[in-house]
């Protein structure tokens, strides 16, 4: 590769090739993307607060206490419950930005069947990953007493962190396959000077 190469030269004349009309699909489909951040948060907050407000909760604790009286296996209970009244409420919003709108802009051939069978593995996966989350995080609560809090924040912040560094294993976007030059056929990318 000469000396020379100019990578923002490169790019701008490989997005010159793109036509117009695909460049402005494009656009709306990214840009869509973060009303769809706004939305989907609104969305669940409003699943929080229905579940809050009409005493669902506290139903869904009172008939966990009625299966066991430990506390861990309660809030275990609890967590499942929740989880899953959380996904159903969100149900509506999930099927408009992840299938809907997929289809609408051709990046799915998925029929619905299919999509929500995987939706409901993916409930499924998060029922037994978060369930005990939650109850590990409840019994670190009746533990740490006044400073609870203190605990939940550095529990969160180290949540947090690995989402900051990558995407959704379960995106699309985060399943992208490894794109070297040297992993293409005959070294495409490399031979057109788009690779390292």
């Amino acid at each position: 590769m000469p000396d020379s190469f100019d990578p923002v030269a490169a790019t701008e004349a490989l997005l010159a090739t793109v036509p117009p009309d695909v460049a402005a699909r494009s656009d709306a489909y990214f840009e869509g993307g973060y009303w769809l951040l706004l939305w989907g948060a609104l969305w669940s907050i409003a699943a929080a607060w229905l579940l809050l407000s009409f005493g669902a909760a506290v139903r869904m604790r009172a008939l966990a206490e009625r299966v066991t009286k430990r506390p861990s296996l309660v809030a275990l209970i609890f967590g499942a419950l929740a989880i899953v009244a959380i996904t159903l409420l969100e149900l509506p919003w999930t099927i408009y930005a992840e299938f809907v709108r997929e289809h609408e802009y051709g990046l799915a051939t998925q029929g619905f069947g299919a999509w929500l069978a995987e939706q409901g593995i993916a409930l499924g996966v998060d029922v037994v990953m978060l369930a005990p989350a939650i109850a590990a995080l409840c019994a670190l609560i009746r533990r740490a007493g006044r400073a609870w809090w203190a605990w939940a924040g550095a529990g969160a912040q180290a949540r947090a962190r690995p989402a900051r560094r990558g995407a959704d294993v379960r995106s699309p976007v985060g399943a992208q396959p490894h794109t070297h030059g040297d992993a293409l056929e005959g070294g495409a990318a490399r031979a057109s000077g788009l690779s390292g």
